[in-house]
């Protein structure tokens, strides 16, 4: 065997040379994004863009609400039907005492009698009674302080002494359909109202749910301000007897 047959043959078993070794990919925002992607379960990246973005919402004063209708605005003789009781304010009248409202203050001059004349018709199926908050006694005055007076009046706790107009019928039954007008009278100090300033009042509104297992019958829920109501108050002086009117 010759010395070149040598050579080549121990050039054919010789294993081949290993190639270099290639360089790593370059590094990329896409090709993280990627490699993060493959190692995190799906459910966790639902989870962690969720986070972010309550994060994101909390931190530009979170999300839009949507916006609340703007509680009505009205006058004397408009009519608002709230807790299917129409009711329309008629007139606010000031006096030393008001016959059959209810509210007596004393003869020494600190307190007198605000009334406020009301037009109600109740909508419901059913009588109800004027005294409830969702009706008559759900009308309340807007920054006039009244007077507490005592337990043995219809008035307490600032709430209003409600009557009927036409006979000395105090917290009537209001009959389905049937127009009634009654007097709201609240006991306040000499010095806190005068002829023609104005005075505002909450109109009341609800919603009426009936009970059908623990609880039986129907019942008013979520009372809240329905409107608004701005009249001017007439200061009628001494006082006044019962008005013989027809709504």
């Amino acid at each position: 065997m010759t010395s070149e047959q040598s050579a080549g043959g121990a050039d054919a078993a010789a294993p081949a040379a290993a190639a270099p070794p290639s360089a790593p990919p370059r590094w990329s925002p896409r090709r993280w994004a990627r490699a993060v992607n493959d190692r995190v379960p799906t459910k966790w990246i639902a989870t962690i863009c969720t986070l972010a973005f309550l994060g994101a919402t909390a931190a530009f004063g979170g999300a839009a609400e949507v916006a609340k209708p703007a509680i009505p605005e009205l006058s004397a003789g408009q009519m608002f039907l709230g807790a299917e009781l129409e009711m329309t304010v008629v007139s606010a009248e000031l006096a030393d005492e008001r016959s059959g409202s209810g509210v007596s203050p004393a003869h020494d001059g600190d307190d007198r009698v605000l009334t406020v004349v009301l037009d109600v018709v109740n909508r419901d199926e059913e009588a109800r009674t004027s005294y409830g908050y969702d009706a008559a006694r759900g009308i309340t005055l807007v920054d006039v302080e009244t007077r507490d007076v005592d337990e043995t009046t219809s008035i307490l706790n600032g709430d209003a002494s409600v009557a009927r107009i036409d006979e000395p019928n105090f917290n009537p039954y209001l009959q389905p359909n049937v127009p009634v007008r009654l007097i709201l009278s609240w006991q306040v100090a000499a010095d806190t109202l005068h002829d023609g300033d104005e005075i505002r009042l909450r109109l009341p509104t609800a919603v009426e749910t009936v009970g059908t297992m623990v609880v039986s019958g129907e019942y008013w829920t979520d009372l809240r301000t329905g409107a608004y109501v701005t009249v001017t108050v007439d200061d009628i002086g001494l006082g006044t007897a019962y008005v013989e009117a027809t709504p």
